[in-house]
């Protein structure tokens, strides 16, 4: 603080303005942030949420006849959705129907506990778990399992974005401040200037010239 009183006034008056954009533009980054990551972790729950509607939708049959081996072909042709790295199947008691894991993959299997669905987000991924229903019947639950990486990816991606943009706007702040501070701070220092001649010449006739209408 008393290093920032001993600087000049130009100097002090673009600190102080830069400061203040700087603080607003991290504001406004830090809730532009915020609001990324709750998008995109709905539109992830949302997105998990169609796939275990329809990969369930597909096993009624396979649940209905008991055919784990459908029902195991089913699963299986989630392999082709990189961030899936397990799915199960349970029948209507809770125990495991049908399932698969991705190699070097670790199921974690979450049979329903509670309403018609329910999700969880723990070590990285997120756990997706919703009733199979027929004809109004609850007749098992599929359970999806989602690697973050993509997710983690994407807001990351975000904050470099928003990180480089504070970066540039700041530094296109401080030219514009540069530039524009000689209009606030000359008519000062002429008047600074011309109050130490004064004090030092005792010549009280000297007159300050009008440069603005302030």
């Amino acid at each position: 603080m008393r290093k920032a009183a001993t600087l000049p006034l130009k100097k002090r008056l673009i600190r102080l303005s830069l400061l203040s954009t700087v603080t607003a533009l991290v504001v406004a980054s830090t809730l532009l942030m915020y609001g990324e990551f709750v998008a995109t972790k709905s539109a992830l729950i949302e997105d998990l949420g169609a796939l275990a509607n329809s990969t369930g939708a597909s096993c009624t049959a396979a649940l209905t006849f008991q055919d784990r081996r459908s029902a195991e072909e089913i699963l299986g042709a989630l392999r082709g959705i990189s961030h899936i790295e397990s799915a199960t199947l349970f029948d209507k008691d809770g125990d495991v129907f049908a399932s698969y894991v991705r190699r070097n993959g670790q199921g974690n299997p979450v049979p329903l506990t509670g309403p018609h669905r329910q999700y969880s987000f723990q070590a990285g991924k997120m756990t997706y778990a919703q009733s199979v229903v027929l004809d109004g019947e609850r007749i098992g639950t599929i359970s999806l399992q989602s690697g973050l990486s993509g997710f983690y990816r994407h807001l990351a991606f975000r904050a470099l974005i928003l990180l480089l943009s504070i970066i540039v706007s700041a530094a296109v702040a401080y030219l514009i401040i540069s530039r524009l501070q000689k209009v606030v701070t000359g008519p000062v220092i002429s008047l600074s200037g011309l109050m130490d001649a004064v004090s030092r010449d005792r010549d009280y006739s000297v007159r300050a010239i009008r440069e603005t209408n302030d």
